[in-house]
């Protein structure tokens, strides 16, 4: 290999690192959720050396069955878990929060037609500069569903995938200059579980506080004016 080649070559190596070096990583997470019930599909988005100041997104479920899982709007700012987390990529510095506006949650939900098929559109800015990627998994969003009031509601062993859909107009990342980052996305599964039967659930309290009383007169009695 030529000299000339040789540094082509490594020109192009370091610019391809410089690349996958800059590209954002969307994980949908996997989820158990009981039949009958509601709760939340944690996002979690991950970079090392982007400064995030901007996210929009737009997620689908789909299941090959004819039950159903839907999508439900993200709470209130100030009721919203998202913003709670404090491994949110803008927590502390998030625009939806500042203005807490009941119309604009961080996510709504949208039907096209299709039974089987919800999306899920929102996004978020940084109130002021933007986020710095530092390898740590930050939270995008938590995306809340429910299992009531679909129609066919899922039964225990359904499962549900939720995907982000990249190519999609409202899905885009964009850095501290406006200009879009790169990302690549994996889906997630929620999957249907049997729930707890509520005797059973009093009766785990109640082994647990009985383990909590043990342990206490378990301590040596000098211990006990600590």
């Amino acid at each position: 290999m030529s000299i000339r080649n040789l540094m082509a070559f490594m020109a192009f190596s370091l610019a391809a690192a410089s690349i996958a070096r800059a590209e954002l990583a969307i994980t949908v997470g996997n989820v158990n959720l009981e039949a009958g019930a509601s709760g939340y599909v944690p996002v979690i988005i991950t970079g090392s050396g982007e400064n995030l100041s901007t996210t929009n997104f737009e997620f689908q479920i789909s299941t090959m069955g004819a039950t159903r899982l839907q999508f439900q709007n993200s709470p209130q700012p100030m009721d919203d878990p998202t913003f709670s987390n404090t491994s949110y990529v803008f927590s502390g510095n998030s625009t939806t929060y500042a203005i807490n506006d009941p119309m604009s949650p961080l996510g709504t939900t949208g039907n096209p037609g299709d039974p089987n098929d919800q999306f899920f559109t929102g996004g978020d800015s940084a109130l002021s500069g933007s986020t710095t990627m530092s390898g740590t998994q930050l939270l995008l969003v938590d995306i809340p569903v429910t299992t009531v009031g679909t129609g066919t509601p899922p039964v225990p062993g359904d499962t549900f995938t939720i995907t982000l859909l990249s190519a999609s107009a409202n899905t885009y990342f964009l850095d501290d200059n406006s200009m879009p980052l790169a990302f690549t996305s994996t889906p997630g599964t929620v999957t249907i579980v049997t729930p707890l039967p509520k005797p059973l659930l009093g009766l785990l309290v109640l082994l647990g506080m009985l383990g909590l009383v043990s342990r206490f007169y378990r301590r040596p009695i000098s211990n006990l004016g600590e």
